[in-house]
């Protein structure tokens, strides 16, 4: 699994590692691994949890130097908690509603089945769901056991940046009615390690930035503009000197010719 965890466990996790991610605020400990095992479950089973992203400090059980893990699980999301979940956007396979469908309930009791399936993304997610429920979670703020251990290579490979994630956050898989990638909800939270809890969750959403080749376009079209505005305006008016001055000298050699009285006059007027 992913998750968010708080500094103080990040401390103890690493530096930043494997390409799936970085965290200078909080510590480092990003593509870092942690293996878990919760003792009041129903099943004896352990996961690996990789952290992707900060616990922020002034969300519940996450700041003070508390030990505090933030699972992301599809369903179990707890909004008065969690401040980042993006579900019913445009991209998004669950909506806000159904990414915190089993939200404060023992996670053993969670219903999955008001989850959607119409989608691959969507039967991947409630699958994770039905997954997480058959472990048998009698809190959602359990104290766990945990300890670093390495990351499985072949989960690497799936959750590094240009697989499942981006830069920005994570990056779905392709629904067959989908014309592009999307960007996949993480979720919900369920409360790990440590002797506190309180769900965060969910990465940011990707938001594409302007490209650097635009914004230099237009800022040598602008400086072209100038260019040829500093250059252009002196010429035209030089050329229409020299026109003005033609024909002064037109006038005075006519004037000379015909022996013109008034020459200084006409000139005056010119």
């Amino acid at each position: 699994m992913t998750g968010a965890v708080s500094d103080a466990v990040s401390s103890l996790l690493g530096p930043d590692t494997n390409n799936c991610g970085s965290d200078s605020g909080g510590g480092g400990g990003c593509g870092q691994c942690m293996l878990i095992h919760n003792p009041d479950a129903d099943k004896n089973w352990t996961a690996v949890v990789m952290k992707k992203k900060r616990c922020n400090p002034w969300d519940a059980g996450c700041g003070e130097g508390r030990f505090h893990l933030d699972v992301a699980v599809p369903g179990f999301d707890r909004h008065e908690f969690g401040t980042q979940n993006h579900c019913g956007k445009r991209g998004t396979s669950l909506s806000k509603h159904q990414s915190s469908i089993c939200a404060g309930s023992t996670p053993r009791n969670c219903d999955c089945s008001g989850l959607p399936e119409s989608t691959p993304a969507q039967r991947l997610l409630k699958d994770g769901c039905k997954l997480f429920k058959a472990w048998g979670w009698r809190s959602g703020a359990p104290e766990l056991k945990w300890q670093t251990v390495p990351c499985p290579s072949g989960f690497i490979e799936q959750v590094q940046f240009g697989k499942a994630f981006g830069p920005s956050g994570p990056i779905s898989i392709i629904d067959e009615w989908s014309t592009g990638p999307t960007i996949e909800p993480t979720g919900p939270t369920i409360e790990p390690v440590g002797p506190t809890a309180g769900p965060t969750n969910v990465p940011p959403v990707n938001v594409q930035k302007p490209k650097k080749w635009a914004r230099f376009i237009n800022l040598q079209s602008v400086r072209l503009a100038s260019l040829g505005a500093a250059l252009i305006i002196p010429g035209i008016a030089v050329l229409l000197l020299f026109q003005r001055q033609r024909r002064l000298e037109k006038r005075i050699q006519t004037l000379e010719d015909g022996q013109h009285p008034d020459t200084e006059a006409l000139l005056g007027n010119e």
